[in-house]
């Protein structure tokens, strides 16, 4: 699962559309804070060329429901609005 979304790229001084996807993430039950970070690509191209480097990354915290999909719930907490692929 990935996310397609416009964010602003310090390193290119521009707004840009992106490919975001997990790229690890610490999920805990109880109440316990999770930890998740995404990291944003140029393109789905850039991604799956091992060569291509991120240009974006977030860390995120939230509290996980391990019962549900736990990938939704990342992007989801990350508040980036865009379209899911």
């Amino acid at each position: 699962m990935a996310i397609l979304t416009t964010q602003f790229i310090d390193t290119l001084g521009e707004e840009k559309e992106i490919y975001v996807r997990v790229n690890n993430a610490q999920f805990n039950n109880h109440g316990a804070e999770s930890t998740a970070l995404l990291r944003g690509f140029a393109s789905e191209e850039a991604f799956k060329d091992r060569g291509a480097g991120f240009i974006w990354e977030m860390n995120v915290k939230f509290v996980a429901d391990v019962s549900k999909p736990l990938w939704d719930q990342v992007y989801n907490a990350s508040g980036l609005v865009g379209t899911k692929i």
